[in-house]
């Protein structure tokens, strides 16, 4: 059985980074579309992993595949982190709204 060390935890702890990278575009690109993300993501996680090959002695196969799953990992983080949001169309009006609309 293999061991888990440090360094092969070097790219899955970069989906912190990758999230922060995914939203600093997104806060400086407004206009960008919402489909583009996940792209982005991919960009930010194989490039990452590529830059860090030479540290976790991971041959560009492997670095690939890690930013990859790096990647759909920050995805999934930030798709769960918008569907926990709560919707202000889905909150319960207080009961003074609730007496206005009847009105």
């Amino acid at each position: 059985m293999a061991e888990i060390t440090p360094r092969d935890l070097v790219g899955v702890a970069g989906v912190p980074a990758i999230v922060g990278l995914v939203e600093l575009v997104k806060r400086v690109f407004p206009e960008l579309p919402a489909r583009l993300y996940p792209v982005l993501a991919l960009a930010f996680g194989v490039g990452i992993n590529l830059a860090l090959m030479g540290y976790s002695g991971a041959g560009p196969v492997e670095a690939v595949a890690v930013g990859v799953v790096a990647a759909l990992m920050a995805s999934g983080l930030y798709s769960q982190a918008k569907v926990l949001k709560p919707s202000p169309r889905l909150q319960h009006p207080s009961p003074a709204a609730r007496e206005r609309g009847r009105r």
